[in-house]
Parts: structure tokens; sequence; C-alpha cells
């Protein structure tokens, strides 16, 4: 294993991630493309519920955008054909070291499996994964790139019912 991880270290970091380019973006519209995207290309229905407010933060669109379709995807595996996915975009305070500072809150939540205990602590590694495919890096990217974005990402699972993997990033004035 410890080769394989040496292998998959060296491949991450030769395959650096596009310059990331921040804006101000409408997150609602690049969680709609996600969704969409996401939705046809594993063929099932996601629901989204976004916010009623319009709202901007500062991102990188693709970016933030290969987050949310990494977070659908592993939700529509955990799932399977009969199980549900929902998304949830919604205004909350509190991000950081700033209890008063209004933030996007961005929900994945799917009624799956559930993530098992003993392994929760490592869900964010590089390298680590569940699945029997793949390379472990998704979840590590993703945690990445949205601290990059001034976020913070994170889950709440219960074995047996499910998991909500969420993003909240700071609102910025359009």
């Amino acid at each position: 294993i410890d080769p394989l991880a040496d292998i998959a270290n060296e491949f991450s970091t030769f395959a650096r991630l596009p310059k990331r380019h921040l804006e101000i973006v409408d997150p609602n519209a690049i969680i709609r493309e996600a969704v969409e995207l996401s939705g046809a290309e594993l063929k099932t229905g996601i629901r989204f519920r976004e916010t009623r407010d319009l709202v901007f933060v500062e991102a990188d669109r693709d970016e933030f955008r290969r987050v949310l379709i990494n977070l659908l995807k592993n939700a529509v595996q955990s799932v399977g054909p009969d199980g549900t996915v929902e998304v949830v975009a919604r205004i909350t305070a509190g991000i950081g070291d700033s209890p008063s500072r209004k933030a996007l809150l961005c929900e994945v939540i799917d009624n799956g499996a559930g993530i098992a205990e003993d392994v929760r602590a490592r869900i964010f590694q590089p390298n680590f994964s569940t699945k029997t495919s793949g390379m472990g890096l998704g979840l590590a990217i993703a945690k990445r790139s949205v601290e990059a974005m001034a976020g913070e990402i994170g889950f709440h699972t219960e074995v047996g019912t499910g998991s909500t993997f969420w993003i909240k990033l700071p609102l910025v004035d359009a």
C-alpha cells in the first residue's frame, strides 16, 4: 500500500489543478449547473432548493462546480438507484473566527448507508477511500479548494440513515 500511496502522491503533485481565478459569483447558478450536470450524467433526479435571496460569494466558478459535482457523485453512489439526494442552499451566520459574519451554507444530503465511525476521521485525507475504485483524492481536493476560497467544509453522518456534506462560503457584497 505504501508504494501505491507514494505513486498517488507523486501523481497528485504532478497533476496540479488549474490556476484559481476568484471572482464574485452567484452560488445558486453554479449549484444549479452542478446539479443539472450530475443528474444528467448519473441518470438520477437530484432535488435542489436554492436560497430565496440573491447572494454572492467570491469563488473560482469551475473549482466550486467541481467540488459540488464530487460531493453529488459521492452521494449518488452512496444511495444507489432507489435513494434520494437533495441539495439545499441557505444563508447562515458564523464562519471561521467570525460568528456574526453571514455565509452561504450549501448541503448535499443523501439517505445512503452513512459513514462508519472508524473511518470518519480520515474522510478528507489524500489517498483514503471507502470505494474499490478511484484514488481517494476527491474529498481531499474538495477540502483544499473550499479552504482556499476562505470557506469551510465538513459533514454529518449517521450509519443507516445517510450523510450531509456541507460547504460554507462567506458572503460578499455584489
